[in-house]
């Protein structure tokens, strides 16, 4: 590809876009187990897709590689990782607002209650 060329990228409608929320995102580590702020990425790609966004969490128990863990203090017992996966949410399942971006905020703000309602349990 040559400099200033612009790539594509196909999405299949036959898979949903998943968007996740993990302790770790995007190689940061969070400083508690409360869930950080979420961008529209994922929602705009499942509506150019025209596919379902597909809520997953991870949790990690007990916590290990916090934001001011050291690396080296590894907990007393194996920490179990746990995959919970929601139901897919479809820009059908939001109101009809007038701009794509509109139903990206809410496809977003959706997601995050999905991801709220499922962190409950930890604490988070």
């Amino acid at each position: 590809m040559t400099a200033g060329a612009r790539s594509s990228t196909t999405v299949s409608r036959a898979w949903p876009v998943v968007a996740g929320s993990c302790s770790s995102r995007r190689g940061t580590r969070s400083p508690s187990r409360r869930l950080g702020p979420l961008h529209r990425g994922a929602a705009h790609v499942a509506l150019r897709a025209q596919a379902p966004l597909l809520p997953v969490v991870i949790t990690c128990e007990p916590p290990t590689l916090m934001k001011g863990q050291k690396w080296y203090d590894v907990p007393s017992r194996t920490a179990q990782f746990t995959v919970q996966v929601s139901e897919p949410i479809t820009a059908t399942d939001v109101p009809a607002p007038a701009s794509a971006a509109l139903v990206a905020r809410q496809l977003t703000g959706d997601l995050r209650a999905r991801f709220e309602e499922k962190l409950q349990h930890v604490g988070a």
